[in-house]
């Protein structure tokens, strides 16, 4: 497996545990991967405990890793998350069992 993160991909995942995920101590988390930012909004950091990946301003990422096999299960764990699908929102119901009533438009001569 390639140990590649696409930007694209990581900033999916990003979105999506910003959407989806468990609000904790300065970021979020979401199936085991925790995302946040830094004061300044540039910089966003993705972590599961063992890597964690740093996504700088200019397209850059830094990784944090101890080996190529944790790197690798971060890159497939980031992956999962960003193919996740955000849930669709319930239509609101209506409060009343009255239809709505159309009033026809007037034309002014």
């Amino acid at each position: 497996m390639n140990s590649k993160l696409d930007l694209v991909v990581a900033y999916r995942a990003y979105a999506n545990v910003l959407d989806q995920g468990e609000s904790v101590d300065g970021g979020y988390r979401l199936h085991g991967l925790t995302a946040y930012t830094d004061h300044d909004g540039y910089t966003v950091t993705l972590c599961n405990g063992t890597v964690s990946a740093r996504l700088m301003f200019h397209s850059k990422i830094q990784f944090d890793t101890p080996n190529s096999r944790a790197l690798q299960r971060f890159v497939r764990q980031v992956t999962d998350v960003a193919r996740l699908t955000v849930p669709a929102k319930a239509e609101p119901q209506r409060r009343s069992s009255i239809p709505l009533l159309r009033v026809p438009e007037l034309s002014i001569i």
